[in-house]
């Protein structure tokens, strides 16, 4: 048990070498780590993708996000008006940071 610990204890320095690497400022101790959210999966992994780049290939004239998430919506038989989280609605938020950047 001992061992482990010792041994564990070196892993985490050496990461912490290698941290100091890409940021000679980084103090590992503040480190937070990243928090997992369940989420609602809607679409499987990799499903996504291929329709939106079906809808904009088939696109004859600019399209904005709302209107490519109603058509995804509607093709995978789900309600275009519903929101997509409680915070409201997703699109808007979506919209919004494209026309900041």
């Amino acid at each position: 048990m001992e061992c482990r610990l010792t041994a564990l204890r070196e892993d985490l320095a050496s990461l912490n070498r290698t941290l100091r690497i890409f940021d000679p400022t980084v103090i590992p101790a503040t480190t937070l780590p990243r928090l997992k959210r369940k989420t609602a999966l809607r679409f499987r992994a990799g499903e996504m993708t291929p329709s939106l780049l079906a809808i904009l290939r088939q696109a004859t004239e600019p399209v904005t996000v709302r209107e490519v998430a109603v058509q995804i919506a509607r093709e995978h038989s789900l309600d275009p008006d519903h929101a997509a989280t409680p915070a409201g609605d997703g699109c808007q938020r979506q919209e919004r940071a494209v026309q900041a950047s």
